[in-house]
């Protein structure tokens, strides 16, 4: 049965992160509880995409970085003789002799905050090493290289591979290194540092550690012969580091969602003229193939594909990211589109994984 499409409303405002209950999570001092209270609402710092909140603690103020679902605490108050009998004088002097520490992790991991939920230096560096094989594989592909010239690609992104979790593991080294903080201000800025760099990092992966200035794309520079080379360039003569061309991502495009698409030219008086304030572009739909899983689910000729899931699909560059994303596209759940028709923007679900191989 074919799926409806749904009219997405015109006035539709994603809505910006809502903390329904926030749970602070504090190291007590000594032996009294820090009973902690808000001072004001949580601040998105937009740049860096931390959220700080400030509390009153017993003993001073309180600053807490939310980073996605780790957070730190900053507490500015000195340190407490402990409540308690004589005899304990002892235990005080050991605390008290060694710094305090005032930065601590109260939620997530080390590991989350720099590679992400459920992963660790191990699974990123398997997911690198499995796309690699798969780059190569598709340059050889496309002009047949050489034993060495294998060998020496496979070697190149290995490089670029081992200078990816060099950089993650220097910031998590300073991450768990906290320097010397003596004031809020510090502490906020210290965490917009490290935000922007573990985004920095994410985004190396999101978009892919083997492209034009990597490593693998000088190799193949400097080890391809001018006729491979040749196969390996986009329309506007750019090196593909990734070993696929608009036209292979096209063919898995056809074959893996039933589409033919063409990349949308940005005429500010083009079918996305009503929309530039919410799409950057878009893929028109060119054909749609008989029983493939984007006309099953509502999509037609003529439609302009803005998104799916929540990437855009402006170059072919983010449609081959997409389709590189198997277990996304395999869910249970499907994976949501939208496209503009005329003057209505449309949402469905594709849902890949329940179709007969």
């Amino acid at each position: 049965m074919r799926a409806l499409l749904r009219k997405r409303p015109a006035n539709r405002v994603t809505p910006a992160l809502v903390v329904a209950a926030l749970t602070v999570l504090l190291v007590p001092a000594n032996d009294n509880s820090l009973i902690a209270q808000p001072i004001a609402q949580p601040a998105l710092d937009r740049a860096s995409g931390v959220r700080f909140m400030l509390f009153r603690g017993a003993f001073g103020e309180i600053c807490q970085a939310q980073f996605g679902n780790v957070a730190l605490h900053f507490d500015v108050s000195e340190v407490v003789a402990p409540a308690g009998p004589a005899q304990d004088d002892e235990a005080f002097a050991a605390a008290e002799s060694g710094p305090r520490k005032r930065v601590n992790l109260v939620q997530g991991s080390a590991d989350e905050f720099v590679y992400g939920i459920d992963a660790n230096a191990a699974a990123v560096r398997t997911r690198l090493e499995q796309t690699l094989r798969r780059r190569v594989a598709a340059i050889d592909k496309l002009c047949s290289l050489t034993e060495a010239q294998r060998s020496k690609l496979r070697l190149a992104g290995s490089g670029d591979i081992q200078r990816h979790l060099g950089r993650a593991s220097l910031l998590r080294q300073k991450f768990e290194a906290c320097p010397e903080l003596t004031d809020i201000n510090q502490f906020q800025n210290w965490c917009r540092q490290l935000s922007q760099e573990a985004r920095t990092l994410d985004r190396a992966v999101n978009c892919g550690i083997f492209g034009n200035e990597s490593l693998l794309a000088k190799t193949m520079r400097s080890t391809l012969t001018a006729d491979q080379l040749k196969e390996l360039q986009d329309d506007q003569g750019a090196l593909i580091a990734s070993g696929e061309s608009n036209a292979a991502v096209a063919a898995n495009c056809w074959e893996t969602l039933g589409l033919k698409l063409e990349k949308l030219d940005t005429d500010a008086a083009g079918p996305l003229a009503a929309f530039r304030n919410k799409y950057r572009g878009g893929m028109r739909i060119v054909d749609v193939r008989s029983k493939g899983a984007a006309g099953d689910f509502g999509m037609r000729s003529g439609d302009i594909l803005v998104g799916l899931h929540h990437w855009e699909t402006v170059r072919w560059e983010d449609v081959k990211f997409i389709l590189d994303q198997t277990a996304v596209l395999n869910g249970a759940d499907g994976i949501k589109f939208f496209v503009v028709r005329g003057q209505d923007v449309l949402y469905g679900n594709l849902r890949l994984a329940a179709r007969p191989k």
